[in-house]
């Protein structure tokens, strides 16, 4: 067998491993899905996409005002001065 076979014949098995890693991880994140019909999959997915949600009697946060300024961050102590409690 000369070296480019023999390269050849590695990445393919490389390649095939790789693959069968990935549908392995693929199972295994899929759960139940693998036992469900497709076509409802897709019927169940569409109608959670269209879904609208009302988040009932939130207030909306309150626009900065361009004059009021941020609170000053926290100072940072060194170790000498800070005792943990």
């Amino acid at each position: 067998m000369n070296l480019s076979k023999g390269k050849d014949l590695l990445h393919r098995r490389v390649a095939r491993k790789m693959l069968l890693l990935r549908l392995e991880a693929d199972e295994e994140d899929s759960g139940d899905l693998i036992d469900c019909d497709n076509a409802s999959h897709l019927s169940k997915t569409d109608k959670l996409e269209k879904r609208t949600v009302t988040l009932g009697d939130i207030e909306p946060v309150p626009e900065s005002s361009p004059t009021t300024a941020p609170p000053p961050p926290p100072t940072a102590c060194s170790k000498l001065m800070c005792i943990p409690s």
